[in-house]
């Protein structure tokens, strides 16, 4: 045989063996290992054959080769051969083992890569979600959020007492049945005109458009509302706030064409740390554009670090002074810039109450004081007042801490100079439920003797219920500084929009527009301005562009109150109202005072 044909058999025995290797390296049956190891040193044993003869030949000994005593030829020597084909071998060989352990990793490479993708994939398509489907925010919610769908969510006039239309809308909103839902709504809604049942309804309504596809999901946008329900606060507080939120709602759905907005209702029982919960729950939706609420100074302040820098919140009825906020816990972070407000503070309803105690000729005061955030602001407020007239404070009584029983010690000191000595009640917001009862208890043991002037919080009806147990001329004698009161015409809007129906925890047999609903309009309003400016703008709203909109210094919109502009977080233009009960009809209501 020729050198050039035992070459090509060597050759063909070389790629016998490495394709026997590769199997083997690759191949988990038993059988099959057995076989390919005999078949790998039946290839061994035939290329040792061929490479000896090939050597041989080289060397002169093939007795096949005519010539080859005849030519000279260059020989390697064979210590050289048997080197090289022992390196070879050699490297082969971990070729093949280095490429058994790529298969081996590769198997459970692949299964980790796939796992991972499998897993970006999965939290790109949840985020991408819950930032473009609009009711994603209104998804899984807990016990205390709510879009309208929660028979336990709070009802007026009292919790758990639902109409039937009510209840059975509320079903419906649960199932996704929004048609239904609607058709059930509207009903409840025309019976009672309770504040959730018309933000369910509003909501139900955008969410029946955008799954029969009328509207885009891109066009809507979600607001949320926190605001405290429970024994602590009395029912017109929350019902009104969130009567003003539905209200700029359904007008903001009706006059904006393809545009709409869905509010997610929260309630954080006017409590810090239910406050809290609600803040970092709202925090976490991120289809959420912006916060109105909470109800409370003191409550406000507590959730301000966690708005800050991903969502703006607006409150409505919060009243302590930006420094009364920052003086509060200097290691508190003293950024405000995601807060606005479209409420006056406390130092321009204090201006006005000394003002009108001034101008009525009295000329001393004893205090009566709670302790929280909105007192003690509106306190230091009043007493810097007093200081730059002649008007003088003969006693102090914190609420929180001391026994009220010194009303009648008072009437017998001051008797002879009641007219020209006022109480002054400077209340919490309702954090304190004792609070509250001592402050009643020192109306009804004053009985009209002296003049009871207040802070905004007094403004409630279960104050005008006194007038069953003092009678009516003890009541008159009191003033209120609240931060707005509405004349006539404004009240007629309210009117018009509940179609002359009366609010369910009134006592009133009319409709009554009040400070708390206006300021939440408002709110709404900013909040959907702000919006609104960045789509004009051509931008995609964003919780960064709703801040910055509402930052900016040309920003205004005309509310409720009248025009709105700002000044860092606090409305520009402030003022404040008096107000005195009038019990001069049934059953008494409030009225400018004289």
């Amino acid at each position: 045989m020729s050198r050039e044909k035992l070459e090509d058999a060597k050759r063909n025995w070389e790629e016998k063996l490495a394709h026997y290797q590769c199997e083997l390296a690759i191949t988990a049956d038993a059988s099959r290992k057995f076989e390919l190891r005999k078949g790998i040193q039946e290839c061994e044993k035939e290329i040792e054959k061929l490479e000896k003869t090939i050597n041989s030949s080289e060397s002169g000994n093939d007795p096949n080769s005519s010539d080859n005593s005849n030519r000279r030829r260059f020989v390697i020597p064979p210590i050289i051969i048997n080197t090289i084909n022992l390196s070879y071998r050699w490297t082969k060989k971990r070729i093949m083992l280095f490429c058994r352990w790529l298969i081996e990793l590769n198997k459970w490479f692949k299964f980790a890569i796939l796992f991972i993708l499998a897993l970006i994939i999965s939290l790109v398509i949840f985020y991408v979600r819950e930032i473009t489907d609009p009711l994603s925010a209104c998804n899984n919610t807990p016990d205390f959020i709510s879009c309208g769908e929660k028979l336990g969510f709070h009802h007026y006039p009292s919790s758990g007492q639902l109409l039937r239309g009510e209840e059975k809308g509320r079903e419906e909103f649960a199932k996704g049945n929004y048609k239904e839902a609607i058709s059930y709504l509207e009903k409840a809604w025309e019976q009672e005109k309770d504040p959730v049942t018309l933000i369910a309804l509003n909501n139900a309504r955008v969410m029946y458009q955008l799954k029969s596809g009328t509207i885009s999901p891109k066009n809507v946008f979600t607001i949320a509302v926190s605001t405290g329900f429970g024994d602590k606060i009395p029912p017109d507080f929350g019902g009104s706030i969130l009567t003003g939120v539905g209200w700029q709602q359904a007008e903001f759905n009706k006059n904006n064409g393809i545009f709409k907005l869905i509010v997610v209702m929260a309630n954080d029982s006017n409590n810090d740390y239910e406050a809290l919960k609600v803040a970092k729950e709202l925090v976490g939706r991120e289809k959420i554009m912006g916060v109105i609420g909470p109800y409370s100074s003191h409550a406000t302040y507590y959730v301000l670090d966690d708005y800050l820098e991903k969502l703006v919140l607006i409150s409505p009825t919060s009243t302590a002074t930006i420094e009364a906020f920052k003086a509060q816990d200097k290691n508190k972070s003293q950024d405000l810039s995601w807060f606005f407000r479209p409420v006056s503070t406390t130092e321009i309803a204090a201006q006005d109450l000394v003002k009108y105690l001034e101008k009525k000729g009295y000329q001393q005061v004893i205090i009566f004081h709670d302790n929280d955030l909105v007192a003690q602001s509106f306190y230091n407020n009043f007493k810097e007042e007093l200081d730059k007239l002649s008007i003088n404070i003969k006693g102090e009584v914190n609420i929180t801490t001391s026994p009220i029983n010194q009303v009648n010690s008072l009437k017998q000191k001051f008797n002879q100079i009641k007219d020209k000595t006022a109480l002054v009640i400077i209340s919490d917001a309702f954090i304190d439920t004792e609070s509250k009862e001592k402050k009643i208890q020192i109306i009804k043991e004053n009985r009209g003797t002296f003049l009871i002037a207040g802070n905004n919080p007094l403004f409630n009806d279960e104050v005008l219920e006194l007038v069953d147990t003092i009678g009516r001329e003890s009541l008159e004698k009191m003033v209120i500084a609240i931060p707005w009161y509405p004349s006539d015409e404004e009240s007629k809007k309210l009117a018009d929009f509940v179609d002359q129906k009366p609010l369910p925890w009134s006592t009133s047999t009319k409709p009554k527009l009040n400070w708390q609903m206006a300021m939440a309009y408002d709110a709404t309003k900013m909040l959907v301005e702000a919006i609104v400016q960045q789509l004009e703008q051509g931008q995609t709203p964003s919780r960064e562009g709703t801040r910055n909109t509402l930052a900016k210094d040309d920003f205004n919109t005309e509310g409720l109150t009248g025009k709105i502009t700002l000044k860092g977080s606090d409305r520009e233009d402030q003022s404040s109202s008096l107000i005195s009960p009038d019990c001069s009809t049934t059953p008494c209501d409030w009225t400018g005072a004289k």
